[in-house]
Formats: C-alpha cells, structure tokens, sequence
C-alpha cells in the first residue's frame, strides 16, 4: 500500500512538468510526420493523457469525500465507523487541494510568464 501511495505522489509531483511540456498544432491533430511519431507526438500523447486524468482525480477525490460524509452521517451511533468517515473526509479534502492547487499553479505560472503551449516541440534527428 505504502509503494502505490509513493508511485501517486510521484505522478502527482510530475504532472506538472508533463502538462508545460505540450505539442500542439491548435487543432488538436497529432504532429507526426513522415509517417514516423517522433518526441513532440509522446509528448503530445501524454499532455492528451494527463488532460483525462487530472479531472478524473479530481472527481475520483471528490466521490472519497463524499463515501466518508455519507459514512459519518448514516453511521452516528457507531462510534468506531464514524471516525473512520471523519478521517475518508479529511483525506478526501486534502487530496481535492493538493490536486486542484497543483493544477491552479500550472495554470498561474503559464499565465504569469507568459507559456505558449501551442507551440511545436522537434525532437532530434538520428540522421
């Protein structure tokens, strides 16, 4: 469990590294050319990733807070259980601000300096 918990705290941590790093036509279309995907098309690949499953997070976030509320109010005259919803609330508040402020400050830093993430990453050559 303690592995699994570290492997989401490490995507989490990364995720903005992968959303800055972007390649996009403005079209949505995927740049491949030459018939051969190159680095900008994974780079691509994973922002298109990533842009499902940072709301999906959310949303999977959002449905543990509201498992532990529901927990906590059927549950009152069990002691034992209602603390154990008490505790799916709290982890479920922090776990909906560490990924809605890690996705507020991506967008805070692309707005403040100014981060096109329509332009076109070229990867090198082997050639």
């Amino acid at each position: 469990m303690l592995r699994i918990r570290n492997f989401i705290y490490i995507i989490l941590l990364t995720l903005p590294t992968t959303v800055l790093a972007t390649v996009d036509d403005g079209w949505g279309n995927l740049p491949i050319k030459n018939g051969s995907p190159d680095l900008g098309s994974v780079i691509y690949i994973a922002r298109s990733i990533m842009n499902l499953l940072v709301p999906l997070c959310v949303v999977l976030a959002l449905i543990y807070f509201i498992y532990g509320m529901a927990n906590y109010i059927l549950e009152s005259n069990n002691e034992a259980k209602k603390i154990e919803g008490k505790a799916r609330m709290i982890w479920g508040s922090i776990a909906l601000f560490v990924i809605i402020s890690v996705w507020g400050l991506v967008t805070f830093i692309q707005v403040t300096f100014n981060i096109d993430t329509t332009t076109e990453v070229y990867s090198p050559k082997p050639w």
